[in-house]
C-alpha cells in the first residue's frame, strides 16, 4: 500500500468516525482549507490562522444557511485537533498561529487529484446525513458556485433585506421569523448573521439588530474580497460603500473580542467601536483587516487616539493626567482581552511608539 493509499485510508477513517455537533462545520472547515491550498494560501503540511480562512468558512456557512455567527471555524479547527484519545478525526495540532496537519493526512492534501477526490468522499458523507444543513450543502456542492450562486444568494437575501429596511426600531429573531413563516428559522438565522457580515445590520443585543445602510451588491463584493484574503478598502470607492465596509469591519472586530471592550468591563453593543491600531488614512490596505482592530469603549477609544492608552501584549499601557482622568483608568482591566484572532505585531508597535511619544513630550 502506498503512502497516498495510507493517507486516503486516513481521510475515510475520520469521517467515518467524525462526531459533530453542528452537522456541517468541520466538512466545510476541510472545504474551505481544500480551497485555500488550491489558491496557495495554505500547504498540506502547515494551514495558517488566517482572516481570510474564516471569512471563507463563514461564507460557505452562509451559501447553505448554516451561519450563526461570525468567525466559528475555531469551533471546529479545536475539534479536528490532536487530543487525548484514539478518535479518528484529530486531524491536526492547533498553535496559535496555525493548525500544523499531522503527516498520515498530508499525501491527500498534496496532491491535487486527491484533493478532488476528499471533496467526492465529503459529497457522499453528506449523502447519508438526514439534517437541513448537510442537505443544504450537498446541493452548494452540486451546483454551480460561480457568477449562479452570487445571484441566488442575493435573490435569497433581497426579500429579508427588503423588509429589514423598511423598520424604524430593531429587529429580534422572533420577529423576524413571524414576518417570514414560510421560511425555517435556522435559514433566517443565517441570513440576519449574513447581513450582518455584509455591513447592512447593527447587532443591538443577542438575536436583536438594527438596520444601516448599504446595498447587497457592495456587501457580497465585501466578503468576496476578504474571503480572497484582500483587506484593502479602495474597492468600496464612494461613501457609502466606505461607510457600509467599516461597519461590517466593527462587527468583525466586537466579535473577534467576544463582545466586550479590550481594556475596561464594558459590553454594551451600542458604546463599543472597532478602533483601527493602523489608522485607514496611510494605511488604506489594512482598513478590513481583523487583525488590525481592538474593540473599545467610545472613551477609551478616544483615549487611545489621543496616545493616552496602547496595549503591549496583555499589559494595558496608560497616561492619564490624574485629576481629569480617574474614571478612565479605574475603569481599566488588570490585563487585556485576549481576542480570538491575535492582533498584528507591526500594528500594536505603531500604536505604542506613539503612546511613548506622547509620554515622552509630556516629561
Amino acid at each position: 500500500m502506498t503512502s497516498l493509499d495510507q493517507s486516503r485510508r486516513a481521510w475515510q477513517e475520520a469521517l467515518r468516525g467524525m462526531k459533530v455537533s453542528k452537522p456541517t462545520y468541520k466538512v466545510s472547515l476541510i472545504l474551505v482549507i481544500l480551497d485555500a491550498i488550491d489558491a496557495n494560501r495554505a500547504s498540506a503540511e502547515a494551514i495558517p490562522i488566517r482572516q481570510s480562512l474564516s471569512e471563507a468558512f463563514d461564507l460557505l456557512l452562509s451559501r447553505h444557511h448554516a451561519l450563526e455567527g461570525p468567525g466559528r471555524w475555531r469551533l471546529p479547527g479545536q475539534y479536528l485537533a490532536v487530543r487525548p484519545g484514539s478518535m479518528p478525526d484529530q486531524i491536526w495540532q492547533r498553535m496559535d498561529d496555525r493548525l500544523e496537519v499531522e503527516p498520515v493526512f498530508q499525501e491527500v492534501l498534496a496532491d491535487p487529484q486527491a484533493r478532488v477526490w476528499l471533496r467526492g468522499e465529503i459529497l457522499q458523507w453528506l449523502k447519508t446525513r438526514a439534517d437541513e444543513p448537510s442537505k443544504a450543502l450537498t446541493l452548494c456542492l452540486e451546483s454551480d458556485l460561480g457568477e449562479n450562486a452570487r445571484h441566488q444568494e442575493i435573490d435569497r437575501l433581497e426579500d429579508i433585506w427588503g423588509w429589514w429596511d423598511a423598520q424604524e426600531t430593531p429587529i429580534s429573531a422572533q420577529q423576524l421569523q413571524q414576518s417570514f413563516p414560510q421560511l425555517p428559522y435556522a435559514e433566517l438565522l443565517s441570513a440576519a448573521c449574513t447581513l450582518e457580515q455584509m455591513g447592512l445590520i447593527v447587532a443591538e443585543a443577542d438575536l436583536v439588530w438594527k438596520h444601516g445602510t448599504g446595498d447587497l451588491s457592495t456587501g457580497w463584493d465585501l466578503t468576496q474580497h476578504l474571503a480572497q484574503g484582500d483587506t484593502s478598502m479602495k474597492f468600496l470607492n464612494t461613501t457609502a460603500k466606505h461607510r457600509q465596509g467599516q461597519q461590517a469591519w466593527r462587527s468583525r472586530v466586537l466579535a473577534n473580542f467576544g463582545g466586550m471592550c479590550a481594556v475596561c468591563p464594558i459590553g454594551v453593543p451600542q458604546i463599543l467601536e472597532g478602533a483601527h491600531l493602523l489608522p485607514v488614512k496611510g494605511f488604506e490596505e489594512r482598513g478590513l483587516a481583523v487583525d488590525n482592530g481592538l474593540c473599545l469603549c467610545r472613551n477609551h477609544h478616544r483615549a487611545m487616539d489621543e496616545n493616552m492608552l496602547a496595549i503591549d501584549g496583555r499589559n494595558i499601557l496608560h497616561h492619564f493626567p490624574e485629576e481629569t482622568c480617574q474614571g478612565l483608568e479605574q475603569s481599566l482591566r488588570s490585563k487585556a482581552v485576549i481576542p480570538q484572532m491575535g492582533l498584528a505585531a507591526d500594528a500594536l508597535a505603531y500604536r505604542l511608539e506613539r503612546f511613548a511619544g506622547y509620554n515622552a513630550s509630556r516629561q
